[in-house]
């Protein structure tokens, strides 16, 4: 599966409206299972049933469902053959079983804590509920863990057909930060009011992408780390772009030899904050784009700050340093973008 494919309108459609779309793929997936399971007459069917609605409920995406789903099916085959185990050994003496049942709890209760809580959870659930009933339990045990593997099996097959990918998901909505942020700098050059509120959203919709990371990273083996980056480079963006807010007052008038390199800064910076932006939909790395005058910037303003009081050389340097720094984060929010989207 390629996930590195432009989007189309279907797409942002599908992926836009993610929980309706998840609810009735859960829907369906639930009502086919009920009537397969009916139809075939299986044993502990209602174990099938339940690992389809544990697995595929909580999490819609492919790189969390697949973990998910492997990971009910080993706990629970483990489970079960301790508790066959168990009743077997209660037949021959009962303390025997008793000392098992005690190991299995205790490995159960460590590897819970560990990465794999999810695993060492079932292994002692399904033990309890294996030795619960008896005798009858042997050939139970048997047919839950084939059960629970069957409702698993389902769960990843339903996922997989027109899969929601949480890469897909963190493009558009990498795209929708990017263009958020180019819109508060166009209204920020313009010098409009409600900035504050307008980047408080901003940082709530960057915050919402760091719960894609994990997912993302399984669908497409890429290294978390990439991710992370970028997140990193669209929160230091915003950052910066907030502490230019509140320096509107050194907008000034400049002179025209400050004026001109600063407005090419800011009309490069925009614009490459768009081609980030369209590639993250088109699955294209964004173009190189051309250089920024910032070295006629930093000089021409450094030369004016020199003549100004020292309490405002200061500030004029900050402003300097701000507006460099902002162009060194687009910069490299563009070369990791770069390396996500060759995916």
């Amino acid at each position: 599966m390629k996930h590195s494919r432009p989007l189309s309108r279907r797409d942002h459609f599908i992926f836009s409206n993610y929980r309706i779309v998840h609810a009735v793929r859960v829907t369906l997936a639930f009502v086919l299972t009920l009537y397969l399971t009916r139809y075939l007459g299986l044993p502990e069917s209602a174990w099938i049933l339940l690992s389809l609605v544990v697995v595929i409920t909580p999490i819609s995406f492919v790189g969390n469902v697949s973990q998910r789903a492997w990971h009910r099916v080993f706990g629970t085959l483990i489970g079960a053959l301790s508790g066959y185990l168990a009743i077997w050994l209660s037949h021959h003496a009962h303390w025997a079983m008793i000392l098992w049942c005690a190991l299995v709890i205790f490995s159960s209760a460590y590897f819970a804590r560990g990465q794999r809580p999810y695993v060492g959870l079932l292994i002692g659930v399904t033990l309890a509920v294996t030795i619960g009933g008896g005798d009858r339990q042997l050939d139970i045990a048997l047919w839950r863990g084939v059960d629970v593997a069957i409702g698993c099996g389902l769960a990843l097959l339903f996922c997989y057909i027109y899969p929601q990918l949480a890469f897909h998901q963190w493009r558009l909505r990498s795209e929708a930060v990017t263009r958020g942020l180019v819109t508060l700098y166009q209204k920020q050059v313009e010098g409009e009011a409600d900035i504050p509120l307008k980047h408080k959203a901003q940082q709530q919709q960057i915050s919402a992408l760091s719960s894609l990371i994990a997912p993302a990273s399984k669908e497409t083996h890429l290294n978390p780390a990439l991710f992370e980056a970028v997140l990193a480079q669209l929160v230091n963006t915003r950052h910066i772009l907030e502490l230019l807010a509140s320096e509107t007052w050194l907008e000034g008038p400049w002179p025209a030899a400050i004026q001109a390199p600063l407005n090419q800064c800011r009309q490069i910076s925009i614009h490459a904050l768009e081609e980030i932006a369209d590639a993250m939909l088109q699955a294209t790395p964004p173009p190189a784009g051309q250089s920024w005058p910032e070295e006629e910037l930093a000089e021409a303003l450094t030369q004016y700050a020199q003549q100004q009081p020292v309490a405002q050389q200061r500030q004029l340097h900050g402003y300097l340093w701000l507006n460099l720094r902002l162009i060194k984060e687009i910069k490299e929010l563009r070369q990791l973008s770069s390396y996500l989207m060759m995916n």
